[in-house]
């Protein structure tokens, strides 16, 4: 079987990728799907990779930690607002 084992994989963060991305037949360079040089699978949307392959491969931004997070977490980082401040809705 063609698995390659990375010893560092339980240390590193995952990732969760958003793209379709293929590996030429010498596999240098990570291309996109549809390209005629694709020859091997790398990933698929909504797989988890780990932060160093997704950085050394251009798949996330290294300089913004937040760049692979989903609006549904980002959403829940956010600070719920102060209800004892907020005024109550009047009656009807």
């Amino acid at each position: 079987m063609g698995l390659d084992m990375n010893p560092n994989r339980g240390t590193d963060e995952m990732v969760t990728v958003s793209v379709k991305k293929w590996l030429t037949a010498d596999r240098q360079e990570l291309v996109d799907d549809g390209d005629p040089r694709a020859a091997v699978l790398y990933c698929t949307p909504g797989m988890q990779i780990p932060r160093s392959e997704a950085e050394r491969h251009g798949l996330v931004d290294t300089d913004d930690d937040q760049a692979t997070d989903t609006d549904k977490e980002a959403k829940a980082r956010t600070e719920p607002p102060n209800k004892a401040r907020t005024r109550p809705a009047a009656n009807k």
